[in-house]
């Protein structure tokens, strides 16, 4: 049976939906609900883009986690800019976790067009700062932004930006579809494209958003083509639902079990209630994995519970 590895984005992707503000102590409270479930890697959000998220990493290291650990997340170096001297760089570091996320862009259109940089030292960036990352870190994940509209566009340039992560030494590239809007048979390619180059190097995983109503459909098209990944991320309100569909289609990647999965809901349903103020929360199980509420929480309020569980899954 294939093990896989969940990262959980609660409190990075699921912080960022209109209505959502978690408190510290609604932070801390999530972070032992996920150690308590067993979730082995808990993304805790970016020490650089707030005072918020730089005190509840100071709170956090208090914490007794017997199964968590907690990564930072954030950005590659500006250009120009060497990774030490780059504040953004410098207060990942500074958080003090066993595991840095560290995201840029693989997009070329990206590059020109938002970074105003050369594709050149888009790459430098990418190599510097993980390199950088990784004499701070035991683990650093490589967030490969946009990755399947960058392949689409240049699939040269997208995997140079990969080739420049594992020179620098990332353990895992995250494969991401950012917009939510590739197709499967897309998806499907470009990670068979990475795992042929990389897969004998490190452990490659995708981040599959679900803006078109695909992420499951993604999810099952990289771990059935690949037969190596089956990773998932920020299925929002569907991905308690997506979850259980996963390891339904695909039983021999184990994950959580549903006990585990209703656990979860129930948890973040009392930090919904007091953060956002849904109109009403219950516990149902709909009867088809298409359903557009998650199974373990339904949820009725004026949009859909944004950190339901997200994650990503890598394989171990």
């Amino acid at each position: 049976m294939k093990k896989v590895e969940v990262l959980d984005t609660t409190l990075r992707d699921g912080a960022q939906s209109e209505g959502i503000s978690f408190s510290v102590r609604d932070k801390l409270a999530i972070v032992e609900t996920l150690d308590s479930l067993g979730i082995p890697l808990v993304e805790a959000g970016n020490p650089g883009s707030n005072p918020k998220d730089l005190e509840f990493f100071r709170e956090a290291r208090n914490l007794r986690l017997q199964h968590a650990r907690l990564a930072a997340f954030g950005a590659t170096r500006r250009p120009g800019v060497a990774a030490a001297d780059d504040p953004q760089v410098c207060s990942l570091v500074a958080a003090g976790t066993p595991v840095l996320v560290i995201f840029g862009k693989s997009w070329d259109l990206h590059v020109t067009e938002v970074l105003k940089t050369t594709l050149d030292e888009n790459r430098r960036m990418v190599h510097d700062t993980l390199a950088y990352a990784r004499k701070h870190a035991a683990r650093v994940v490589y967030d490969a932004e946009h990755f399947y509209d960058g392949f689409r566009a240049n699939p040269g340039y997208a995997l140079a930006t990969l080739e420049a992560a594992v020179e620098a030494g990332a353990d895992v590239l995250c494969l991401c579809d950012t917009n939510g809007g590739r197709f499967p048979e897309e998806l499907a390619e470009a990670t068979q494209a990475v795992l042929k180059r990389f897969g004998s190097r490190v452990a490659v995983g995708v981040h599959t958003h679900n803006d078109s109503g695909l992420a499951v459909a993604n999810t099952l098209a990289a771990g059935a083509t690949t037969s190596v990944v089956s990773d998932v991320a920020t299925f929002e309100s569907t991905f308690g639902t997506a979850h259980r569909y996963v390891q339904h289609k695909m039983p021999t990647f184990k994950t959580l079990d549903d006990k585990a999965l209703t656990q979860m809901g129930q948890a973040l349903a009392q930090v919904w209630l007091t953060t956002a103020g849904p109109k009403s929360v219950s516990n149902t199980s709909p009867a088809s994995p298409s359903s557009a509420k998650p199974w373990f929480c339904a949820v009725t309020a004026t949009r859909p519970v944004p950190w339901s569980i997200t994650g990503t899954l890598m394989p171990r």
